[in-house]
């Protein structure tokens, strides 16, 4: 069994007794007026300015940890429409050191992502400035229209770009079996 490291001792030493002084109100019912003051303080506000900044940090450290490597994963190592092997790269460069071969290989793939690519930024940073603007002139229900709008629009662009994406495969598909057969 391994040792628990620090954040595991101090996060159970900072959240133990908030919930001992509640567990002692419920069945108590109650707390003497003279040393209430004293252990509302000593019991909770003292461990919970600890906890709550420390547990905010351990979600936030696990939280970019896991969406680390979901991105990490999420970074083809092969072409979408041939299956070629494409170079490693960090999330980051994925355009510059996988770009080239599209370029190259697949020319109209990459003038249509392109095109489509700029209109989608555009659609959606102006969708999203509306929908802000909305939120800071408390129009709520025109700021929840343009949240459900955003949604309806990232689920559109994703298959339609998928249906594009099938084309442009089936495409190459058929050009790479007519150059066998010539």
């Amino acid at each position: 069994m391994r040792r628990p490291s620090r954040i595991t001792v101090i996060l159970l030493t900072t959240g133990i007794p908030p919930l001992a002084f509640a567990v002692a109100l419920f069945v108590l019912g109650g707390i003497p007026q003279d040393v209430a003051p004293y252990l509302t303080i000593a019991l909770v506000l003292v461990p919970a300015t600890v906890f709550l900044p420390l547990c905010a940090f351990v979600w936030f450290r696990y939280t970019s940890r896991t969406w680390r490597r979901r991105f990490q994963k999420a970074i083809p190592t092969s072409c979408i429409i041939c299956g070629e092997p494409l170079p490693k790269s960090p999330l980051r460069r994925v355009r510059q050191v996988q770009g080239p071969h599209y370029q190259n290989t697949h020319s109209d793939f990459w003038r249509w992502e392109e095109k489509w690519r700029k209109v989608f930024l555009a659609l959606a940073l102006t969708l999203a400035a509306v929908t802000f603007y909305e939120l800071a002139i408390t129009n709520y229900v025109l700021f929840i229209l343009g949240i459900s709008l955003s949604v309806i629009l990232a689920l559109a662009w994703s298959e339609f770009e998928k249906r594009k994406l099938r084309s442009f495969r089936n495409q190459w598909r058929l050009i790479a079996r007519t150059g066998m057969n010539s």
